[in-house]
């Protein structure tokens, strides 16, 4: 076949377009590629390699090239099925205009510190995680500046979270950056990375299990306390329903420690975001019905939220106010 390829087109038609399928190919599954390398050995080698694929998985995202193999696998009757097709419409329709906005810049373009210059020695927040709080993090640092006049720090680093502290450690790495200022409140989102095995002391951890429970509660506490040595408040923003199933019982797993840890601690509150992110059923949804017709809040991924859904959710945060009472109990502590 390929002979007679070659006869009819030229050698290199022929491999720049297998070449082109191929790219296509790697892209609309490039996901499932970065899922798989994070099981691998954490060596020198695969590291590379799962750094390449998150690349990949970013730059489909980009291009939105993952919405293919998302028609192809049929899954758009389960997705769309509460909503017509002219709403779907005009709803794609309005979220193009999205595209090239700040929530569709892959993570290593984004800042990794955001401040003001004239705000530097001013009292601060600051905003730690992975790439959720990348795209969280500026649209948040906004309100945070307009409604409670702080200005705000963003350390925020793709592919890390908790179970990996090999890779990266968040508890060393939030103590240093909070001495590095005035710090009133600390804002945490992360864990979207953390759905593997976890390995300490050469012992291997299960997700899920009884011991992987309890280490990942450890690391949820070290992060607390790292953070609540200088901060009285703490607000630790939950994972949102995925729409892949398997991850969806993996990301509820995870929430659930968060919300168990972080709300007995002395300076801690966990704000869930399936009440904006869900349905009724408390299942995963592309759109939600606001006062403008239906928006679309989350990105092609089914894991990211879009930059509509993290105004909804910036606005969510800023308006808790259920650490006031720890606070005071915190003080009274301590004065006694």
């Amino acid at each position: 076949m390929m002979q007679q390829l070659s006869k009819k087109f030229k050698r290199w038609e022929v491999t720049k377009v297998v070449a082109i399928i191929y790219i296509l190919l790697i892209a609309t599954q490039s996901k499932s590629i970065y899922e798989w390398t994070i099981r691998l050995p954490n060596t020198e080698t695969n590291q590379w390699l799962r750094s390449l694929a998150l690349q990949i998985w970013h730059d489909a995202e980009l291009l939105q090239l993952e919405k293919i193999s998302f028609f192809v696998n049929n899954k758009v009757s389960k997705t769309y099925s509460t909503y017509t097709y002219s709403e779907i419409y005009q709803a794609s329709l309005q979220y193009k205009k999205f595209l090239f906005d700040r929530d569709q810049v892959i993570g290593e373009k984004l800042p990794e510190v955001y401040t003001e210059a004239s705000e530097i020695e001013s009292e601060k927040a600051l905003l730690i995680g992975d790439s959720n709080m990348m795209r969280l993090g500026h649209i948040l640092a906004t309100y945070l500046k307009t409604d409670l006049h702080l200005a705000s720090v963003i350390r925020a680093k793709l592919a890390t979270g908790l179970a990996r502290e090999d890779v990266f450690n968040w508890p060393i790495a939030t103590q240093h950056a909070l001495k590095e200022g005035r710090f009133l409140k600390v804002y945490v989102m992360l864990g979207a990375n953390d759905a593997q095995d976890i390995i300490e002391n050469n012992i291997i951890a299960t997700f899920g299990d009884e011991m992987w429970i309890q280490f990942y509660s450890d690391r949820v506490r070290k992060l607390l306390d790292s953070s609540c040595q200088y901060v009285n408040e703490v607000y630790w923003v939950g994972l949102p329903p995925m729409r892949d199933a398997s991850l969806n019982k993996k990301t509820q797993v995870i929430n659930k420690i968060f919300a168990r840890e972080v709300n007995k601690s002395t300076c801690g509150l966990f704000i869930p975001t399936a009440p904006i992110f869900a349905n009724t059923a408390g299942d995963y949804v592309d759109f939600i019905k606001t006062e403008q017709g239906l928006e679309k809040v989350r990105t092609a991924d089914g894991i990211h939220i879009s930059t509509l859904g993290n105004h909804l959710l910036a606005r969510k945060i800023i308006k808790q106010k259920g650490l006031v009472s720890k606070k005071k109990n915190k003080e009274f502590q301590r004065v006694r």
